[in-house]
């Protein structure tokens, strides 16, 4: 079945101190209706939106109240995508990973694979927030992009644009159902290397938060064949990726589990 919707193109911005008004030309285009279930989806797309979001600024630890605590520094930070669908922002408080589902058609109008791309812009202050990093210091081997199902997590093609004000990722090549495409914190050493603890505790988004300062590692009998603790650090023995646990006491004494994945190289 299809119907027709009014198209909205060649938009241009008037801004005021509070609202932004949009003055639109309307055309016309046609769009086809899928009525499958998403997972089936086989319907084609001839036309892209993208779309801007201004994320809520948040700091990586989790309320009693299920909530999460305001990050003033990520003021100014926007995600967008051309995905046909996209679902809300989410934290995983455990890994520190970011991540938002979207959604669209397997095929193109050509009926060639239909693919998407996310990009998102973080202020510096929110980089070193979340992070422990400047804009410049963003790149594959201290942060990792992915495209995620129930079933499998590839890496995606990213690229990295900073500034002294921010940096800009972007990964292109995604494909459908409706993954959740993230990004996540990661750590790289070389062989033999130690990792200080205020490391991690920075990669963890926490460098900010005086009650992590006492974090400690726990290495379970196979990563204490990997790793070894000393003196509040880590020294890594052996090649691979591994996920690294601490734990420290929150303001209330409640005793919270931090992942920080570690790439040795």
């Amino acid at each position: 079945m299809q119907k027709l919707f009014p198209s909205h193109h060649r938009a241009s911005p008037a801004i005021s101190s509070k609202l932004t008004f949009w003055h639109l030309v309307a055309t016309w285009f046609t769009v086809t209706i899928d009525t499958c279930g998403l997972s089936d989806a086989v319907s084609t797309v001839e036309n892209g939106l993208r779309m801007y979001m201004y994320t809520a600024p948040l700091k990586n630890v989790k309320l009693d109240n299920g909530l999460v605590e305001p990050n003033p520094a990520g003021v100014g930070a926007y995600f967008t995508t051309d995905a046909q669908h996209v679902g809300l922002s989410e934290i995983n408080y455990a890994t520190g990973r970011f991540g938002v589902r979207v959604s669209g058609p397997h095929n193109a109008a050509d009926g060639g694979l239909n693919t998407s791309y996310t990009e998102w812009y973080w202020p510096a202050a929110y980089v070193d927030s979340l992070f422990g990093l400047q804009p410049d210091q963003v790149n594959s081997s201290t942060v990792e992009v992915n495209r995620s199902t129930t079933s499998s997590s590839d890496s995606l093609v990213s690229t990295f644009a900073a500034t002294a004000a921010g940096v800009k990722i972007t990964a292109t090549g995604i494909t459908f159902s409706a993954p959740n495409v993230g990004l996540r914190r990661i750590v790289t050493v070389k062989k033999g290397k130690s990792i200080p603890m205020s490391t991690l505790v920075a990669a963890a988004g926490l460098k900010n938060d005086p009650q992590a300062k006492n974090a400690k590692v726990t290495l379970s009998a196979k990563l204490k064949k990997s790793f070894a603790l000393s003196n509040k650090s880590v020294k890594a023995s052996q090649k691979g990726a591994f996920e690294i646990p601490f734990t420290y006491k929150d303001a209330s004494k409640k005793s919270i589990t931090k992942m920080v994945k570690i790439v040795v190289k």
